[in-house]
């Protein structure tokens, strides 16, 4: 009868137990639906702490954007951690099947929703890892005879979010085959001897462990594990993937970008003013928020003047030369042949005006881009008649010519036809000579060298190898995108 009465209070106790679990299961409940309720489906667990929420436990999320993009799924929330914890269908100790080649074993990871179980988009996990500061995924692997690595040939590795193989099992060192045992005092099994990395790769006849955290965020999360080499029953090998853990949120600058606009919660597609941090004035942008994970958000840059693309225009960097030099605006390209990266032209380049200093000229669509070389047309100077007059005079001055005559004594008592009778009964003999002069005259004319008028640069300073007018160089340049 006591036995009986002993076992009723049990039943009661344990009722009342079950009573006292199933009321604070509810209270729980109760406070958590309290807190949802002041916020909707939040991008992440960070964001749900902000609100003040600090019961973990299963929570929808939405890291692509409320009512836009992907459907929201369900992670674990570890307030004590500060994690958002995502699931996936490879949690539990998983044993590789023994198969002889190298990555012959393969495990596809598929990531989860909670209690559905279905699928998560990638988009959405590429989105939350965006978004966070930091994220992480650990691996567990026990071995026997299981080496990841032996004598140079990778029996095991891992595919990850880019398509990747990877060799790494801790960190973020890529193409670096390590485990945390290197980076422990004791070191991994037989380092010494072996210059192993992994504790696995001894490849001993005993039970051996190798563990890691990846935390190569452009890396996460892991989409594929594979393992070989297990050719002897002698031969184990088990894994075990953790969730995908991400924590906090990044930090951006705000206002910078579309991408940045968003990862502080703006979801509404339209224009915004931004201010990229290399640029001095801000400008406006459309932001396509539905379209593109945090990292890439299309971006299309509004500009002031709406100048179609193909527009060239003259453009100066600075006013004078001793002042800061301003970038070319996004989306236009300097007119030097440069390689256009983006847009609708992308592979192209930009016609080369630079290198010929060559002026913009109107042409017909067809003709469009066609280059010329400098020319001088065809002509003739007309010379409608011109002469060159000489004139030249000269006058004799008055002179006279004079003749001497002379006279020599011949005594008396003779007689000349030349004689002439002097006093005294004298006579003189005269002789003398007549002779004429001719006066002449030369005169000359010279004509000197004389332009004509009709062309030629007479200051060297205004002569050279071009035609051109008075003008100033600028940097041309075309709007690409």
């Amino acid at each position: 009868m006591k036995k009986s009465h002993d076992d009723e209070m049990t039943k009661m106790k344990s009722s009342f137990k079950d009573l006292s679990q199933m009321r604070d299961d509810l209270e729980s409940r109760v406070e958590k639906l309290e807190d949802l309720s002041k916020t909707m489906t939040l991008r992440s667990c960070a964001e749900y702490s902000q609100y003040g929420l600090k019961t973990s436990g299963a929570y929808m999320i939405d890291p692509d954007g409320g009512l836009i993009g992907q459907a929201p799924f369900e992670v674990y929330c570890n307030f004590t951690t500060g994690a958002t914890e995502v699931l996936h269908d490879s949690e539990n100790e998983t044993e590789v099947e023994h198969c002889h080649d190298p990555g012959c074993y393969q495990r596809n990871v598929t990531y989860i929703s909670g209690h559905s179980q279905q699928p998560v988009s990638m988009y959405q996990i590429t989105s939350l890892i965006e978004l966070a500061a930091y994220c992480e995924q650990e691996i567990k692997y026990d071995c026997i005879l299981a080496p990841f690595d032996n004598e140079d040939v990778n029996f095991a590795y891992w595919e990850d979010s880019q398509g990747e193989t990877n060799i790494y099992y801790t960190g973020s060192n890529y193409g670096h085959h390590v485990c945390d045992c290197h980076f422990t005092d004791e070191g991994c099994l037989e380092e010494e001897t072996l210059q192993t990395s992994c504790n696995c790769d001894a490849n001993l006849p005993i039970p051996a462990t190798d563990t890691g955290t990846i935390t190569n965020m452009t890396a996460l999360p892991i989409m594929k594990l594979f393992f070989g080499g297990l050719t002897y029953e002698l031969q184990s090998g088990a894994f075990q993937l953790g969730r995908l853990k991400c924590y906090g949120d990044k930090v951006v600058d705000e206002g910078v970008s579309c991408a940045a606009l968003k990862k502080k919660g703006e979801m509404a597609s339209g224009y915004y003013n931004i201010k990229p941090k290399d640029e001095e004035r801000p400008r406006v942008v459309y932001c396509d928020m539905k379209s593109g994970t945090y990292s890439s958000v299309p971006q299309v840059a509004q500009l002031s003047d709406v100048s179609p693309l193909g527009t060239i225009l003259p453009w100066v960097p600075r006013p004078e030369a001793s002042l800061a030099q301003e970038a070319i605006p996004d989306g236009w390209l300097p007119c030097n042949g440069t390689q256009i990266e983006k847009g609708p032209w992308a592979g192209g380049r930009t016609p080369d005006l630079h290198s010929m200093g060559a002026f913009l000229r109107g042409a017909e669509e067809g003709r469009v881009l066609e280059m010329e070389e400098s020319m001088v047309a065809n002509h003739e100077h007309e010379d409608t008649g011109h002469q060159h007059d000489c004139t030249a005079s000269s006058t004799a001055e008055p002179h006279t010519h004079e003749t001497q005559d002379t006279w020599a004594y011949m005594g008396t008592g003779q007689s000349d036809s030349k004689m002439a009778s002097g006093s005294n009964g004298q006579y003189y003999r005269n002789d003398y000579t007549s002779s004429s002069t001719t006066a002449s005259v030369s005169t000359s004319c010279s004509t000197f060298s004389h332009t004509s008028g009709l062309g030629g640069v007479s200051s060297p300073t205004n002569s050279g190898g071009e035609t051109r007018p008075a003008n100033m160089k600028v940097l041309y340049i075309m709007r690409c995108w």
